[in-house]
């Protein structure tokens, strides 16, 4: 099925108060297109499941993430805008800005300064500080989840589809049984194979993992793909190409962004 075909599927489903714009991005999960309400010309993000799933697969994650993001009022976190939740049709409409994209695709055209990823880093972190003060772990920080303007001056975290509420007392919670995240990014306890909960720190650690790669051009324990259990063991190796390029930078572009 051609692309035109897919969006004009698409409409028929039951979202003809929105015009789509383009296909954003696919994955095996799910589906994210850009689109504008009909109604007040709003730009918002439609995701829906991916065509080849069940209900049974989809539902009650798609049903959690809304009542995970309505919970959350952040200028860094992405707003959720409608769940629609019908027979034949699931769709969650989020609020779109579009000249923002991910942080992926940003520093893959052009690598930050050391102060634009600190920038970045601390309005992750500011996101991070609304997420955890509702008891909610996002559980997959990564830059592909980082939106960012032009500038570097804005950083929205989004796609919370596997993110939970946890208790604040992190001695009741109970170890990971299962791997949830993305490799390269998740914390150690989040591979399920040590007797750790996952818990709001787990989100630092992702947090620690994307700047890291702003840095360095690559995420840290690169070398051992899969073999997460040694990340528990060794720190990061140097990166000899990072440290030359901080060799010539001023030092005024090691001090904190609002200093």
């Amino acid at each position: 099925m051609s692309r035109n075909d897919r969006l004009a599927t698409f409409l028929v489903m039951g979202l003809d108060n929105y015009e789509v714009m383009d296909l954003l991005h696919e994955s095996g999960r799910s589906v994210v297109r850009r689109a504008r309400r009909r109604t007040d010309a709003r730009d918002v993000v439609i995701k829906t499941p991916a065509e080849h799933l069940p209900p049974a697969n989809y539902l009650a994650r798609f049903r959690n993430e809304w009542v995970i993001c309505t919970a959350i009022d952040s200028p860094h976190v992405v707003r959720s805008i409608e769940l629609i939740d019908e027979p034949g049709l699931t769709a969650l409409v989020f609020e779109s800005s579009p000249e923002f994209t991910t942080l992926s695709a940003r520093v893959d055209a052009r690598p930050p300064s050391v102060r634009e990823s600190l920038q970045v880093a601390l309005g992750i972190l500011d996101g991070l500080a609304a997420i955890h003060a509702r008891n909610i772990v996002h559980k997959d920080i990564k830059p592909a989840n980082v939106l960012v303007d032009p500038t570097l001056s804005r950083a929205l975290i989004i796609d919370f589809s596997i993110a939970s509420f946890v208790s604040r007392d992190v001695s009741s919670l109970a170890a990971n049984t299962r791997l949830e995240g993305t490799v390269g990014y998740m914390a150690p306890e989040q591979t399920g194979r040590i007797n750790r909960p996952v818990d709001y720190r787990s989100d630092y650690y992702g947090l620690g993992a994307t700047l890291y790669w702003m840095l360095a051009g690559e995420r840290p324990f690169a070398e051992f793909g899969y073999k997460l259990a040694a990340e528990c063991r060794r720190q990061p190796r140097g990166d000899h190409e990072y440290q030359h390029r901080c060799a010539n930078r001023e030092p005024a572009e090691f001090q904190r962004p609002f200093e």
